[in-house]
């Protein structure tokens, strides 16, 4: 449990330090600038324990949020978008439950799933993400088209970083 708990610690640091390091510094120019974006951080999140707690991912989510924020100057949009995910991650898991279960003893990864588990709990999941900062970031309703355009380009994005991340780091819990 210990090696757990330092490994989660490295990798809160890892991912959010990716992400504003290297993701939040690349522009793609004045128009596509706002729709090409790429969040890897929720995969930290995405990559917790099963057996974590509501109540220890809605803590981590929040505070992986606030700290993007932070460096985004975005004021609680990704510390919303993060808790929300993790409120629904218990839904989506259960919806996404393999045949013989979860093991509780394996991380969720492609490792120990199949890759067309793990592609479609990473579909779902950053689907909701990119969609909730997307309506936050945008906040009027009536702005729905690029609402919708945001979320669209940025899922394919935040995805393509995610498996080269998955391919470098190959993590099994």
């Amino acid at each position: 449990m210990n090696n757990l708990l330092i490994l989660n610690t490295v990798r809160f640091f890892l991912f959010l330090g990716l992400q504003v390091l290297i993701l939040q510094q690349m522009i793609f120019g004045p128009i596509l600038g706002e729709y090409l974006k790429g969040f890897i951080y929720p995969l930290f999140l995405l990559l917790l324990p099963f057996r974590t707690s509501i109540e220890i991912l809605m803590l981590v989510g929040f505070a992986m949020g606030i700290a993007v924020d932070s460096m985004y100057d975005t004021i609680g949009v990704h510390a919303s978008a993060s808790v929300g995910l993790m409120a629904l991650r218990g839904y989506i898991l259960k919806r996404l439950q393999p045949k013989g279960g979860y093991n509780l003893n394996k991380g969720l990864t492609p490792a120990n799933y199949s890759l067309n588990w793990f592609l479609s709990y990473l579909a779902i999941s950053y689907a909701v993400f990119t969609l909730w900062v997307s309506v936050l970031e945008t906040f009027q309703i009536w702005k729905v088209g690029s609402i919708l355009l945001r979320a669209i380009f940025m899922l394919p994005i935040s995805i393509f970083f995610i498996f080269i991340i998955m391919l470098i780091f190959k993590p099994k819990n």
